[in-house]
């Protein structure tokens, strides 16, 4: 809210998508966009992948039964005076990774679902259906327990709120792929 050093905040789904589609369309037109890639918001599996930082553990940092270390790495509801926080202002994940677990709520491309039962890989949600969609991370407004890696919440996609931003992908496009 006009502190470019704070991260993106209160924009709905359908406002990141059309931000990921003009950054695709801008780079492409300035050559600076690689052959068969274009910008997107991460699937859900590849947000909980990133933010894990190849840890098994609550927090990319550790169990942190108690979130005591929480602060180090995250604004979250006890340590943020109820506002977002410029970014990279905590430690970075092992992957050197900012802000995934607090600060701001992350929108991705997934509609909301059940986990599947057994062992999956890189599963995503896309071509469901259905009124809500994938938001993943903690934020300033909720405990450090939602900050943990496995934490999902669920919105409809003209939900617009003060804790929930985005973050943007560059990946490859092929059949198949998100």
């Amino acid at each position: 809210m006009g502190d470019p050093g704070r991260p993106v905040e209160r924009v709905n789904r359908r406002e990141a998508v059309a931000y990921c589609e003009e950054l695709t369309r801008r780079w492409a037109a300035a050559g600076r966009l690689p052959r068969g890639h274009a910008f997107r918001l991460p699937t859900e599996a590849e947000w909980e992948y990133a933010g894990r930082a190849g840890s098994t553990t609550r927090f990319s940092h550790g169990e942190d039964p108690d979130a005591r270390r929480s602060g180090e790495f995250a604004w979250f509801g006890d340590n943020s005076d109820a506002n977002t926080h410029p970014v990279r202002t905590r430690q970075p994940t092992a992957w050197g990774l900012y802000d995934l677990h607090g600060n701001v709520l992350e929108w991705c491309l997934d509609y909301a679902a059940a986990y599947p039962c057994g062992s999956v890989t890189n599963q995503a949600n896309l071509a469901g259906g259905g009124l809500f969609r994938i938001a993943r991370g903690g934020s300033w407004l909720y405990g450090a327990n939602a900050a943990r890696s496995a934490n999902r919440d669920t919105y409809t996609e003209a939900t617009r709120c003060s804790d929930l931003g985005f973050r943007v992908v560059l990946a490859p496009v092929a059949e198949g792929n998100p």
